[in-house]
């Protein structure tokens, strides 16, 4: 099912294609070199090709409490973390995983002094190493976190680092243009922590009290940052631009709603970014129908024509994954009918950046 033109403000083509049963992606992640894999809601490992069609690897990921998560994919393979939180007996684990080009599975020990962490947030570096945040709850009924950020190599060395901020909560994660990697750390507060294998860890707070759900870089060198807010008709997000430790810019609000909670999917899979830095959702803004959205950096939103239908001409929503290929194609899970489809946006044309 396609659409060759399009009565929204965003011309291009949308591209519907059914995902066999059992197959549904809770998590889309755009690789390095141009490709596009998925996480089954059982931790199978599967890619989608360039004409949208899904299949699974043969490759069942490490499994915590939690499905695994995808963190980063490129030349050396796919790397992915899984979380065991079992707050009845205080056990506390992360296990990385890298899946190589040849579908071979590496699991790196993480240092000692990781141990008894959990992950929240990994993204991958130039040199195809992983950055991964790292958590502890401690203490007797406080409240207090411990945490840490770790690199992890392709052939399993691993650095430790303290956070940047005193007592942060390290969590998402994003690779920025000067190649260092920038790390949420707030709790209460919006922290950026800065880190680099090639110098010690800086950051920068954000001038007002907010806490952050979700960082991406960006080609000039800024960031995104988002929050979830409730005081639309439905959820929806705020987007920032910053400049680290320069400005930011006032936030603009993305409209838009996803059935994102039935996937399991994390706040920060529910939006992506292009190489041309513009941020990109699909759902229903002011319930209204389902079509792909893009913000540039000055907040405003493009939008595509509408998605085209399901079978038997049920309507389309959008199920929360999105990710942006390195050519610009948006992807994102839909559902309609009780079937679920890959719907893939190509823009006609280059996009205000």
């Amino acid at each position: 099912m396609v659409w060759a033109a399009s009565d929204g403000s965003m011309p291009g083509e949308i591209t519907v294609t059914p995902i066999p049963p059992g197959e549904t992606p809770i998590q889309l992640l755009a690789g390095t070199d141009g490709s596009l894999w998925f996480v089954t809601a059982s931790s199978q490992l599967g890619e989608v090709n360039p004409a949208g069609q899904a299949s699974l690897t043969g490759v069942t990921l490490p499994k915590g409490t939690m499905p695994a998560t995808l963190a980063a994919a490129g030349a050396q393979g796919v790397w992915v973390y899984a979380s065991t939180l079992d707050y009845t007996d205080g056990v506390f684990a992360c296990t990385v995983t890298l899946v190589r080009p040849d579908g071979s599975v590496f699991d790196p020990t993480l240092p000692t002094g990781a141990v008894g962490h959990y992950c929240d947030g990994a993204t991958g570096d130039a040199g195809g190493n992983l950055w991964i945040s790292l958590r502890e709850p401690s203490g007797s009924g406080c409240g207090c976190r411990v945490g840490l950020v770790a690199e992890i190599t392709p052939t399993g060395a691993a650095a430790l680092w303290r956070p940047v901020s005193s007592g942060a909560f390290p969590s998402q994660m994003t690779l920025g243009s000067d190649g260092a990697v920038w790390v949420l750390e707030g709790q209460r507060d919006a922290f950026v922590g800065r880190y680099s294998a090639s110098g010690p860890p800086t950051g920068f707070a954000s001038p007002t009290p907010q806490k952050w759900t979700g960082i991406w870089g960006r080609p000039d060198g800024s960031l995104w940052v988002a929050r979830e807010i409730y005081d639309c008709s439905n959820s929806c997000e705020t987007a920032t631009v910053a400049v680290p430790g320069v400005s930011q810019s006032a936030p603009h609000i993305f409209p838009v709603s996803t059935a994102g909670s039935q996937y399991l999917v994390p706040e920060q899979d529910q939006l992506a970014v292009a190489p041309d830095g513009g941020l990109w959702i699909a759902g229903r803004e002011n319930a209204g129908v389902t079509r792909f959205f893009r913000m540039n950096g000055s907040g405003g939103i493009d939008r595509s024509h509408v998605l085209p239908t399901g079978a038997g001409g049920s309507a389309l929503e959008a199920a929360g994954p999105i990710a942006v290929t390195t050519g610009g194609t948006a992807w994102s899970v839909v559902e309609g009918g009780g079937d679920a489809y890959l719907a893939r946006f190509a823009p006609a044309g280059p996009l205000t950046p």
